[in-house]
C-alpha cells in the first residue's frame, strides 16, 4: 500500500495507480483473469479509502483483510483436493 497508494497514487492518480495494482496481479492461467479484475476494483477501492480518509493505514487494514480472508478460501480449497477444488463441490 505504500508504494501504491502513498508513492503512486499521488504522482500519477487514483485510475493509474488501479491500472498498474491490477498489473501488479496478473493472471497465471485464463481462468484467473477475473482475478486480475478484481484486484483493479479494489486497487480503486483502496486508493478511493486512501483519499476519503486521509490516510494509509485504512487501505493497509482493508488489504490486509481482503488478502486473509482469501488465504483462508484458498487453504479450504487445497485441503479438498484438486478435483473438489475446481469444481467447486463441497466434500461429501
Amino acid at each position: 500500500e505504500w508504494v501504491f497508494r502513498g508513492v503512486l497514487q499521488p504522482w500519477l492518480g487514483l485510475t493509474v495507480t488501479s491500472l498498474l495494482f491490477a498489473a501488479a496481479h496478473p493472471p497465471l492461467t485464463d481462468a484467473l483473469i477475473p482475478w486480475t479484475v478484481f484486484a483493479g476494483l479494489v486497487g480503486l477501492a483502496l486508493g478511493a479509502l486512501v483519499e476519503w480518509s486521509g490516510s494509509l493505514w485504512p487501505a493497509v487494514v482493508a488489504h490486509g483483510t481482503i488478502n486473509g480472508i482469501n488465504l483462508a478460501r484458498l487453504s479450504r480449497r487445497a485441503v479438498q483436493g484438486p478435483v473438489e477444488a475446481l469444481s467447486n463441490v463441497p466434500p461429501s
